[in-house]
């Protein structure tokens, strides 16, 4: 947009709870803050919830839900969608060997959900100089992939 000096500025728009916090204080445009609104987004498809939504009020955030539960893990399974848990289990009566195939498949799924969950939070800091980068985020994500593929094994997820 042009002024009448001839100089020229960009206005941010932004869809409320996805624009990175710094452009709310005049901060131009950037890659980081395009990593914020991707960690956004991919909380959002974990938890199922925007970040608009009425629960997140007097402080609490999508980010900051994320955050608290990835520091027990217990309650992961509060809050993310519960289809992404689900396994599909066939009949009630499985043998002990099928009831501890599923019980491996659960245990690694839920690794890579709380590990997902972690990219989207190191995406989602207030402040751009402590979000990871976008080829980082990327890296941790085929990583999650090839776990749940079965190319790699749970214990080589990098959650902190």
């Amino acid at each position: 947009m042009r002024d009448q000096t001839g100089s020229s500025s960009t206005v941010v728009k932004g869809t409320v709870g996805y624009a990175a916090p710094e452009y709310g204080l005049g901060s131009p445009i950037s890659t980081e803050g395009d990593i914020y609104s991707f960690g956004i987004v991919l909380l959002e498809l974990m938890i199922r919830k925007r970040p608009t939504d009425a629960m997140f009020d007097n402080g609490l955030s999508l980010h900051k839900l994320a955050e608290m539960a990835l520091l027990d893990q217990d309650h992961l399974t509060d809050i993310v969608d519960a289809t992404l848990i689900e396994a599909e289990i066939g009949p009630n009566n499985l043998s002990y060997r099928a009831a501890r195939r599923v019980e491996v498949e659960y245990h690694k799924r839920m690794a890579c959900i709380a590990s997902i969950l972690h990219i989207g939070v190191a995406c989602s800091m207030k402040s751009p100089n402590d979000r990871i980068n976008m080829d980082e985020a990327v890296r941790r994500l085929k990583l999650v992939k090839d776990v749940q593929l079965g190319a790699r094994a749970v214990s080589d997820l990098q959650i902190p």
